[in-house]
């Protein structure tokens, strides 16, 4: 008997002996943590994915800049919210501008989704450990988007 399966698998099924081939036609298939682990695998949102690890490769870039500790899942909750208020008030993109205040929301719940998927027991967008670190994210969030708002009224052609 032929099969397929939502894993990418094909091909001929198990031999089963008797009780095993009862069970596989039953309503309950057999499963092993190969399986668990692909189904798992495959509910991640792809772009999920690689905004995660491209906020991470920000961190740790910054972080390498400055001679300390990139990993983030060892600090201890303190110690990481005092090195978020300084990654948020000197974060920039790559040709020094400011980043656009949703990014900046993407980027808080990257990080989090990163810690929260290497055991962290905090999360730095719930838990008041990380109060000031997040004041800091909210302020520098308002003060773009004030700035934007300013730009956006201003007649005057901006030239650099």
């Amino acid at each position: 008997m032929q099969y397929r399966s939502c894993y990418g698998n094909t091909g001929e099924a198990p031999n089963l002996n008797t009780k095993l081939k009862r069970m596989a036609d039953s309503r309950f298939a057999l499963s092993n943590q190969n399986i668990v682990e692909q189904l798992k695998e495959n509910a991640k949102n792809k772009n999920t994915l690689k905004a995660t690890q491209t906020w991470l490769n920000v961190w740790q870039t910054w972080a390498k800049e400055r001679k300390v500790n990139p990993k983030m899942e060892e600090y201890e909750h303190k110690q990481l919210d005092e090195m978020l208020q300084i990654f948020y008030t000197k974060i920039r993109t790559k040709d020094g501008s400011e980043y656009e205040p949703e990014s900046l929301k993407s980027m808080l719940a990257a990080l989090n989704r990163y810690l929260k998927e290497h055991g962290y027991k905090y999360s730095i967008i719930r838990y008041r450990e990380f109060h000031q670190s997040k004041l800091v994210l909210e302020g520098k969030v308002r003060c773009l988007v004030s700035d934007n708002k300013a730009k956006a009224k201003d007649p005057t052609p901006r030239t650099h």
